[in-house]
């Protein structure tokens, strides 16, 4: 293992590293700048790998990192973060019969509880048109696109 020490730290730019990649304070074998990778590893100092938890040093946190619906890296991705499904309750900050659930992309909102027959993530029950369960999922649906929006943003 060689340490990379530009000034002021590791510089990727510099030829310092046979690989030419310094990443984490470290050379490394590949390209590790996502931001669930990481190249300082215990035990695997020098070798890029997609790490489980909170990103590391120097790499910007997930989405509600701290929070129930926050994202964290799920050790098998290496550019983003996982989050809780629609169907995780994470909260009791609604009002009426509403649920606070997760989005899927860090944050959560108030839904309406799922129909039977029903789940958040975008199965709606047969109902008549205009009735009870035509508005639950309209809303299981609005939810659904919603977290499809935050996810294409935040790509």
């Amino acid at each position: 293992m060689h340490v990379c020490n530009g000034a002021g730290g590791c510089l990727p730019q510099t030829k310092e590293c046979a690989s030419g990649y310094c990443f984490d304070g470290v050379c490394c074998d590949s390209a590790c700048g996502g931001t669930c990778e990481a190249c300082a590893e215990p035990g695997s100092i020098g070798t890029c790998l997609a790490v489980k938890g909170a990103p590391r040093t120097g790499r910007a946190p997930c989405v509600g990192a701290g929070t129930a619906c926050g994202g964290q890296c799920d050790g098998t991705a290496p550019f983003s973060c996982a989050f809780p499904s629609a169907d995780v309750t994470c909260g009791a900050g609604c009002a009426g019969a509403s649920v606070q659930r997760c989005d899927g992309a860090g944050s959560s909102a108030c839904v309406a509880p799922a129909p039977a027959g029903t789940s958040h993530s975008g199965g709606c029950a047969r109902g008549a048109p205009g009735g009870a369960d035509a508005k639950d999922c309209a809303a299981t649906l609005a939810l659904a696109a919603a977290r499809l929006h935050r996810r294409r943003r935040n790509a």
